[in-house]
This record gives structure tokens, C-alpha cells and sequence, in this order.
């Protein structure tokens, strides 16, 4: 890619050292595609190391000051990059494989993000074959105090349980597909809420089941896209598109209005 101005006019851009800058790629209809930051080059003060995957972060010896750039995740290029500083002020936090990463000397790297968390930064591979759940699932719980849950365009996020998405969560997911693993059906939806303000756009779901099965009586609601049940409010599903379902897309009931 290139950066151009107003007239589309290819351009230079000089990152002043230590800043870190944030760049998003939208489609020509606003939706986010990708997201990814870069830190200006290093100084004296603000010394700045480049690793090929998280497993090399948890290799870098401790350092003041030291920022450290990852290619990726579990290889270079591959979606999960990330720039982390040493905080010499936390020796007890647990390593969640995302934004706190403890090295093998102890250290404690820590993502810098604005708002914004990607799965692939937490490990989700988005292959189809590589179960992703977990990774989702710790992306998603990282965003106490609400934000964006952003999935890069991938073939399938492979899902085998539910993922909590908490209040004011905005999960994107345009070019992203989740696909809910048939061999292990659950209750209710692959994304699912109990809170409030949860919105989820751009994603395509398959559901997992190719046929319907058979049953005498009305069927448990399985592996739906959305629910949102026990008290969550004001949830909103946007230009999302659902196929392979079993029972519903969407599933939300609540007592409160």
C-alpha cells in the first residue's frame, strides 16, 4: 500500500522517534478493514527492538525504556503484530497472552492499544482449522470498561463455545467469517451478552449445521449467531449474514425493556 493526499497523490510521512501512530484501513463505505500501529524510530531515550513473534517478546531481557515491535504472533505477517513497553512498575500481573506478556525473566510487556483490541493479537489464527475460542474469548475480556473487538478479514474463526462480549463492547468483523464448529453444539449464540450497549457488525456466521435434525418437540436453540439474554439491553446486530443455522440467527430475551 501506499500513503497518498486528498488528490491521490503518493506522499511521504516522517514518524517523529518514540511516538507511537495508529493507521486504519477503511473500505470506500467506512468499514474498518485492518488496523495497525507503528512506533517513530528509536533513541537513546526511547530505544526500540524488533522481534519476529510474541514467543521472541517473552525472550527480551528487561529493559528501561525499551519498547519492543512484534511481525506477528506466531510468524511474521500473519496478523497478531504488536508494539509492547516494559513496565518495571508491575512484577505480579498474570501473563493473558495478549496485552500482558511475561517474559521468561520475569518482565512484564504490556500492548499498547487505544480502545481498539484485535483478536489476532490475542492469538486467534482465523484459518478455519485452529480452534479460536479461547483467544476470542480473552480478547473479549479484556474490554472492562467497553471498546472495539476487532476481527482482521480471515477465512473462518473457528469457534466451540460461546464468547462473553461485555458492556460496550462493538464487535467488527467485515471479510470475517465465524464458523461454529457442528461437533460441539452449545446453548444459545456464538457471540452472547449479558450487559448492556453490546453491538455486532460486519460479520458472516455459519452455524455449523448443513441439515436440520430431527426432533419431536420445539428444539433447544443452538448455536445461533447473537443472543443476548438475562438483562443485556439495547443490543444491535449490523449488516451481518448467518447460514447452516439449526434453529434461530438471533436469540434475545431479557426482563428488562
Amino acid at each position: 500500500g501506499e500513503i497518498s493526499n486528498a488528490a491521490g497523490i503518493s506522499c511521504q510521512l516522517f514518524l517523529q522517534a518514540g511516538i507511537v501512530y495508529t493507521f486504519t484501513l477503511y473500505d470506500a463505505n467506512g468499514n474498518q478493514l485492518n488496523q495497525a500501529s507503528y512506533v517513530g524510530g528509536g533513541n537513546a531515550s526511547n530505544p526500540t527492538l524488533s522481534v519476529a513473534t510474541i514467543t521472541s517478546l517473552r525472550a527480551v531481557a528487561k529493559a528501561a525504556g525499551l519498547v519492543v515491535l512484534t511481525d506477528g504472533y506466531y510468524a511474521a505477517g500473519d496478523g497478531g503484530a504488536g508494539i509492547y513497553w516494559y513496565n518495571a512498575a508491575d512484577t505480579t500481573s498474570t501473563d493473558n497472552g495478549g496485552t500482558i506478556i511475561v517474559a521468561s525473566d520475569g518482565g512484564r510487556w504490556y500492548l499498547i492499544y487505544s480502545g481498539q483490541i484485535n483478536v489476532k493479537q490475542f492469538g486467534a489464527y482465523g484459518d478455519g482449522t485452529h480452534d479460536d475460542t479461547a483467544s476470542c474469548t480473552a480478547a473479549a475480556g479484556v474490554l472492562t470498561l467497553g471498546g472495539d473487538l476487532f476481527f482482521p478479514e480471515a477465512t473462518d474463526y473457528l469457534i466451540t463455545a460461546q464468547v462473553p462480549l461485555l458492556a460496550n463492547t462493538h464487535a467488527k468483523g467485515y471479510g470475517a467469517t465465524i464458523k461454529v464448529a457442528s461437533t460441539t453444539p452449545f446453548t444459545g449464540g456464538a457471540f452472547t451478552t449479558t450487559a448492556a450497549n453490546v453491538t455486532v457488525e460486519g460479520f458472516a456466521f455459519d452455524l455449523g449445521f448443513t441439515r436440520c435434525p430431527t426432533y419431536s418437540s420445539y428444539p433447544t436453540i443452538q448455536n445461533c449467531g447473537v443472543s443476548g439474554t438475562s438483562g443485556a439491553t439495547n443490543l444491535k446486530v449490523i449488516n451481518c449474514q448467518f447460514s447452516n443455522l439449526y434453529t434461530v440467527t438471533i436469540q434475545y430475551y431479557t426482563a428488562d425493556t
